[in-house]
């Protein structure tokens, strides 16, 4: 329910967007990394590049957020079916995604979760939360983790052909989505018996 924050492009391109995909029947794939230190700009544009080859040829519609004017030159570099923006309504785009690319923050994979999107995550560093986050994922099946560095355009093709098109991980999304829903019904009551009304 949080108010998102959207570059006013997107507004310009929703509608396109969404004519391409059901057109063509293509998927959707959204690829965000929140906000990228300088230290990681030159690996995320390694690996933005490689995206880039990996989904040149496909059918699909890649929705890429990055806020940073640190990869201008390598999004020039973006084929026709990659659309670039520096802010995305992230709940709003996942409600329609077919796959997820993310650097593995909990709040976008809680949001994930709960829009029933399959994950590749690509942590930034081996030493942050996202390194454990992506362990979780891919032991709890819903999604899969790549290494930022030296995942080849072919591995990226092949993580994403997967994703796609095995319905474990989506499965697992919504079985995790239950049990979540389940806890938080029991919490909601347990908390409310605790704390009457006065």
């Amino acid at each position: 329910k949080r108010i998102e924050v959207s570059d006013m492009e997107y507004f310009k391109l929703d509608a396109e967007i969404r004519r391409k995909v059901k057109e063509n029947e293509s998927i959707l794939i959204y690829c965000s990394f929140g906000s990228v230190r300088a230290s990681d700009t030159s690996a995320v544009n390694t690996f933005i590049k490689k995206l880039f080859q990996a989904v040149h040829d496909r059918n699909c519609i890649v929705i890429l957020s990055i806020n940073s004017i640190q990869h201008e030159n390598t999004l020039s570099e973006a084929p026709q079916n990659v659309y670039i923006l520096k802010a995305a309504p992230q709940i709003e785009i996942l409600a329609r995604a077919d796959l997820f690319i993310t650097h593995g923050g909990l709040n976008s994979i809680k949001e994930a979760v709960y829009m029933g999107v399959p994950m590749l995550v690509y942590p930034l560093h081996d030493i942050t939360d996202t390194a454990g986050n992506s362990s979780r994922i891919v032991y709890h099946q819903l999604g899969l983790r790549g290494d930022l560095l030296n995942d080849t355009v072919e591995d990226i093709n092949k993580k994403i052909v997967e994703l796609i098109n095995n319905d474990v991980y989506k499965k697992n999304i919504f079985t995790l989505r239950e049990k979540d829903e389940e806890y938080s019904l029991l919490f909601r009551k347990f908390y409310d018996e605790l704390t009457p009304l006065h």
